[in-house]
């Protein structure tokens, strides 16, 4: 048998770049690619508009001076842009657990961004950047932490925080530390 190989034609741009690409965060921020954005053409702001009837956002490029324009911000060197309207949320009772990547993204000639909530689905970097958040260890509670303590030991070691601040190796703050609660000549320090 004979293979048939042909070139695949390489673009500048890698291969999940060179589509749409936008997401919506539970805090309300809608992040959308660099090629996204220039698509919608490279606007200063955008009107943020819903569609209740079919669970749809509308992002339509404007400038920054056009009443109720949400501006675009800048996101990293790539070119993001991200736009913050939490209150689209709140005004419509939308809540999210996770973040969502929305998997049908229209852009027609005028710059009109069409993403639909009902196709969207759950962001994996969102949820693997809460899931790391939850696993960090809690700090201790400070009262629980003090009564665990000796006496003796919550004065030397407050009083070692206060010369460690000050200045001062680890061994003449300690060797203070004792002298202030026992009564060692700390002379010549």
């Amino acid at each position: 048998m004979k293979s048939l190989w042909k070139i695949i034609e390489r673009d500048g741009k890698m291969g999940k770049w060179s589509l749409p690409y936008v997401t919506l965060s539970p805090d309300g921020v809608i992040l959308l690619t660099r090629l996204t954005w220039e698509k919608s053409g490279s606007p200063a702001a955008y009107l943020v508009m819903f569609d209740d009837t079919n669970q749809r956002i509308g992002l339509k490029a404007t400038g920054l001076g056009i009443k109720n324009a949400y501006k675009a911000y800048t996101k990293g060197k790539a070119g993001s842009r991200y736009v913050s309207c939490n209150r689209m949320l709140v005004e419509h009772g939308i809540k999210l657990k996770h973040g969502i990547r929305f998997t049908d993204i229209e852009i027609d000639q005028d710059g009109f961004i069409t993403l639909d909530l009902r196709t969207a689905v759950i962001n994996r970097l969102s949820v693997t950047r809460q899931h790391r958040e939850s696993q960090k260890p809690a700090l201790p509670d400070a009262s629980v932490t003090q009564t665990a303590m000796p006496p003796y030991l919550r004065k030397s070691s407050a009083f070692l925080r206060a010369r460690m601040i000050q200045g001062g190796s680890a061994a003449a703050c300690a060797l203070n530390s004792l002298a202030a609660i026992g009564g060692i000549a700390a002379e010549g320090l």
